[in-house]
């Protein structure tokens, strides 16, 4: 059984991938020197077990206030998660796949009000798990979504222009993970 060139196949991501999604997460960031400062002695097992939660997050129950100035909740947006797979197949059809990297987004479609999205909630060792530091993880993140704040602001989506080519931006964005080579064929 000769095996055919792998080629990549990107697929939306389902709740059964969330432990492999997790394991590329912790894969990718565990040398950075900012990791190991948030990660001191390593993910440990509930830091890996909050990770996998967040891929995948519940709604906030219908009758818990928001944080509007009128108990309103944010505008949900457009979740996507997306994985990467190499894939490769023998000369009698079987395919084999790995997940080699995934991509997560919330697309806004339209403008959000500015309380919505200028805001700050600081983690808290219950919300990362044992052996987070939580006062660096914060403050790591805090920058971070500053960044979004100072050039998103509550702006809508991806792409503003072409709406029905978000998901061409955000596929080939994956595709352009280190590590991962679309097929040529």
């Amino acid at each position: 059984m000769a095996e055919t060139s792998p080629r990549i196949r990107v697929r939306d991501a389902t709740p059964a991938d969330v432990d492999r999604m997790a394991e590329i997460f912790i894969a990718a960031f565990g040398p950075d020197p900012g990791n190991r400062l948030m990660y001191p002695n390593g993910v440990s097992a509930s830091a890996k077990d909050r990770l996998r939660a967040s891929f995948f997050p519940p709604k906030p129950p219908a009758d818990e206030p928001g944080r509007g100035p009128n108990g309103e909740h944010p505008k949900p947006g457009q979740k996507v998660v997306m994985v990467a797979e190499l894939v490769s197949s023998d000369q009698e059809g079987s395919e084999a796949a790995s997940i080699v990297a995934y991509a997560r987004w919330t697309i806004h479609r339209e403008p959000r009000e500015e309380w919505d999205w200028n805001y700050e909630k600081p983690e808290t060792a219950e919300t990362l798990g044992e052996g987070v530091n939580v006062e660096v993880f914060n403050k790591f993140i805090r920058n971070l979504k500053r960044l979004g704040r100072k050039h998103a602001r509550g702006d809508p989506g991806i792409s503003k222009s072409r709406p029905d080519r978000e998901y061409i931006h955000l596929y080939r964005f994956l595709l352009l993970t280190p590590g991962t080579q679309p097929s040529t064929r």
